[in-house]
């Protein structure tokens, strides 16, 4: 008996090996494995922090036909969204809207209850300069793996009617919500087991760079700074950390700081923000430099040097978060030149612009870092500096492996 019950189990091990992929030699798209979610999904990004105020990702959305959209990335909003009542090829829903009884029409905070139309799920996103109010559609996404696959996903995603975003004369098409909620793309990807919950971004300061979902397998980063996310926040928080200036101005403890792609500039509360302004009128005053008005931001002075020379007389900002953990912001992650010629302050009073004591990493912070979001360990890596531009497939690869994007080992330096 034990030996028939041995042929059996044979037979069926054989039979599992032998059955053949779900795949087609009549098309490069690629369904989900059901019991994977191994692949690194990667797309370009554009952008800069002048004229434009952003950074953006080009992004292929429908099937017949498909057209690239440019969304808006930010890590800090969960809904991704685009235009459907716009002058410049808005999208068009085709009969695919989202009913009130899916259950993605419930698992978002940002879902409204006003009724545009009682049969279909309806959402509103605000923000502090605008708002965007429509419903909810599902469509398919061209996005490309580490093996220039073409994958498909069908994912859920706001077709906005009513919208309004203050971010400058640069007109996007939408959003790419990257946040931490089930209706964020990088969680959805999950739930359809293509990727592992893993999402990065690479700004690069010269208007290039690039992004992935997942971890395209295994992933070894030796350099990088690995910091826990602060647990059941919504937003992507790590901390405490203590903010250190100059030898002339106090450390500020107990901090919790937000990466916020969405955010041009960075911010911080009242106090630290007070010291920093406090230390660039010290540096001033030391090169009898003053302030001048400059509608481009609060704080500009003029400077007769190169932007490059005018960065070695300030001094880095710190944030401790141990004494093995640090991040180091150069004076050009906080430092700007506007359209006038002036030298900027590109750091801003959180208070003054309505985030309470909240503090903001913003793009001009994180320009030329490869920044990791890994919500299956609740880590963020910072890999500074990174090589966030690239000309071809091949450079872009090579970029992958120079920061240990590599898909052929798998660790990570312990907390």
């Amino acid at each position: 008996m034990a030996n028939l019950k041995f042929v059996l189990l044979f037979i069926v091990l054989m039979s599992a090996m032998l059955l053949p992929r779900c795949t087609s030699n009549q098309s490069n798209l690629q369904p989900a494995l059901s019991n994977q979610g191994g692949h690194r999904l990667i797309f370009d990004i554009m952008g800069d922090l002048y004229p434009h105020g952003l950074f953006f990702a080009a992004i292929k959305i429908g099937k017949s036909p498909d057209r690239t959209y440019h969304l808006d990335l930010d890590t800090g909003s969960d809904l991704t969204w685009v235009q459907c009542e716009a002058l410049h090829s808005p999208y068009k829903p085709h009969n695919n809207f989202i009913p009130k009884t899916d259950p993605y029409c419930s698992s978002g905070s940002s879902l409204s209850t006003n009724q545009l139309q009682r049969d279909r799920c309806e959402y509103r996103v605000d923000y502090k300069t605008g708002f965007s109010h429509g419903w909810l559609v599902r469509d398919t996404f061209l996005l490309q793996d580490a093996s220039k696959k073409i994958l498909n996903p069908s994912l859920v995603f706001g077709c906005g009617v009513y919208e309004s975003r203050d971010k400058h004369e640069f007109k996007i098409d939408g959003v790419l919500g990257l946040g931490k909620s089930k209706l964020a793309i990088p969680t959805q990807l999950t739930d359809h087991r293509f990727i592992e919950n893993v999402h990065g971004h690479c700004l690069g300061r010269q208007g290039k760079g690039y992004g992935f979902f997942g971890r395209g397998g295994r992933v070894q980063i030796d350099n990088a700074l690995w910091l826990k996310m602060q647990p059941n926040e919504k937003n992507y928080a790590v901390g405490p950390a203590k903010l250190i200036l100059d030898q002339k101005s106090p450390p500020i403890k107990d901090l919790s700081l937000v990466f916020d792609s969405g955010s041009t500039y960075t911010y911080f509360n009242t106090p630290s923000y007070h010291a920093i302004y406090s230390m660039v009128m010290r540096i001033l005053k030391e090169e009898k430099l003053s302030l001048v008005k400059d509608p481009f931001l609060p704080v500009c002075w003029k400077h007769a040097k190169p932007f490059n020379e005018v960065q070695n007389n300030f001094s880095p900002v710190k944030l401790e978060f141990s004494e093995e953990k640090v991040i180091l912001l150069q004076p050009g992650d906080y430092l700007i030149t506007s359209p006038s010629g002036h030298v900027c302050l590109g750091i801003l009073d959180g208070a003054t612009a309505g985030l309470g004591n909240l503090n903001i990493l913003g793009d001009i912070s994180m320009l030329d870092k490869l920044v990791v979001y890994d919500n299956e360990k609740g880590l963020i890596g910072w890999i500074s500096p990174a090589n966030c531009h690239y000309r071809t497939e091949s450079d872009r690869d090579k970029d992958f492996l120079e920061a240990g994007l590599d898909n052929t080992s798998w660790s990570w330096s312990s907390m």
